[in-house]
C-alpha cells in the first residue's frame, strides 16, 4: 500500500500546478470607479490607505449590492468633489447600475477611507457607517433604496481620523 502513495505522490511532484485564469469584467459588468486618494506630492499619510468597499444587499432582493468609498484631495470637505463615493445595484444578471444619486448617498462629503454595512437599527436593511479623516458618517436604510443620514442624531459623528469599523452586538440583544 505505501508503495503505491508513494507511485501516485511521485507522478504528482512533476506536474505543474494549474494557474489561475481570470478575466477583467469590471466594465461589461458596469462598474466604473477609480479611487483616489489626492496624492499631491506631500506624502500625507492619509494617501498610503486604500479604499474601502462592501458588499452588502441594500435593496433585500437577494443579490449582493456594491458600495464603493472614495477618498479625493486631502484638502477637502466639500460635498461637491468630482470624486464620489458609489453605490451599484446588483441587477442579478452579472450587472451592476449606479444608483448613488437615487439612493441620496451622493452628497456625502469628506475624505473617505472605509465602509461596514449593517442593520444597526434592526429592521431588516442593511445601513452604512462611512469612515473618513474627519467626520464619520451612518446612513440609515430606509427600506426604498434611499438613505438618510443619521450621524448627528445617533451622536456617533467622531471627528477623529477613522480608516476601518465594524459592527457587533455588545449585550446580545
Amino acid at each position: 500500500m505505501t508503495c503505491i502513495i508513494l507511485s501516485i505522490l511521485i507522478f504528482y511532484i512533476g506536474v505543474d500546478p494549474i494557474s489561475p485564469h481570470f478575466v477583467e469584467v469590471t466594465k461589461s459588468a458596469g462598474i466604473a470607479f477609480t479611487h483616489t486618494n489626492g496624492a499631491d506630492g506631500a506624502y500625507h499619510l492619509p494617501e498610503t490607505l486604500g479604499a474601502g468597499g462592501a458588499f452588502f444587499d441594500y435593496d433585500n432582493d437577494d443579490n449582493l449590492d456594491l458600495f464603493l468609498v472614495n477618498s479625493g484631495s486631502i484638502h477637502s470637505t466639500i460635498a461637491n468633489t468630482p470624486y464620489k463615493n458609489v453605490l451599484y445595484r446588483n441587477n442579478g444578471d452579472g450587472t451592476f447600475t449606479d444608483v448613488t444619486e437615487q439612493s441620496n448617498l451622493d452628497t456625502l462629503s469628506g475624505y473617505n477611507h472605509g465602509v461596514v454595512a449593517a442593520d444597526y437599527d434592526n429592521d431588516s436593511d442593511q445601513d452604512l457607517y462611512i469612515t473618513s479623516l474627519g467626520a464619520n458618517h451612518l446612513y440609515r436604510n430606509n427600506g426604498d433604496g434611499t438613505f438618510t443620514d443619521t450621524t448627528e442624531l445617533s451622536g456617533i459623528g467622531s471627528t477623529l481620523w477613522s480608516s476601518s469599523a465594524t459592527f457587533f452586538d455588545y449585550d446580545l440583544d
